[in-house]
């Protein structure tokens, strides 16, 4: 398979990645009698003993192999230097962490049960995708190609933190605030994916 193919079939995957995202949390997340989105933790959805979690849990593995195979595109289309390489392990972190997480259900209310392997790898998750797009700013400074991406990255990677201390201090609302973490990664990982499909057409 030749470069520029794998970088459009990644940039395809990054596409779909967040769509399959919103399906896992919004949608199943609705099926459940009780579940708030503003209160519940997203894990929960797939928590011992739910009547989606095999299909929740599935679909995580999959996102999982879908966000390493968008990972490999995107390191490819950008400049391979040492932050491009430091973003491509973060970004494998994250994929390989959903892998992890589908593979290591929560028991029982998750994180509520304290430090568990399912929440440590959720804490990875949270800090490889959030820390991206401040590796992807240096990155660009060396290619042109990505140069109007510069203050996409600092106010997805600001609005991240932001976001990340407000999950921390509001407690009742960690479920919205955990949601809306994820939402601006994932459409940070859409946007970028567009740019990626765009590219597989000139690189």
């Amino acid at each position: 398979m030749n470069e520029k193919l794998l970088i459009r079939i990644s940039a395809v995957f990054g596409i779909i990645f967040p769509v399959l995202a919103l399906f896992l949390i919004f949608l199943l997340g609705s099926l459940i009698p009780g579940y708030s989105h503003t209160q519940d933790y997203i894990s929960s959805i797939w928590r011992a003993g739910s009547e989606l979690q095999i299909l929740s849990l599935m679909l995580l593995v999959i996102m999982g192999g879908i966000f390493f195979v968008f990972s490999l595109g995107f390191y490819l289309a950008i400049d391979e230097d040492k932050y491009s390489y430091y973003n491509l392990i973060l970004l494998i972190t994250f994929s390989l962490s959903l892998i992890f997480l589908g593979v290591f259900p929560c028991p029982g209310d998750c994180m509520d049960n304290g430090f568990t392997v399912h929440f440590l790898f959720t804490i990875i998750a949270c800090a490889s995708l959030g820390f991206s797009p401040l590796l992807l700013y240096f990155v660009t400074e060396q290619d042109k190609n990505w140069k109007d991406y510069e203050k996409l990255n600092w106010v997805v990677f600001f609005l991240s933190i932001v976001l990340l201390f407000l999950y921390m201090l509001f407690e009742p609302y960690k479920g919205l605030f955990q949601r809306l973490y994820f939402f601006l990664c994932f459409f940070w990982v859409g946007v970028i994916s567009i740019k990626l499909f765009k590219l597989s057409k000139t690189k």
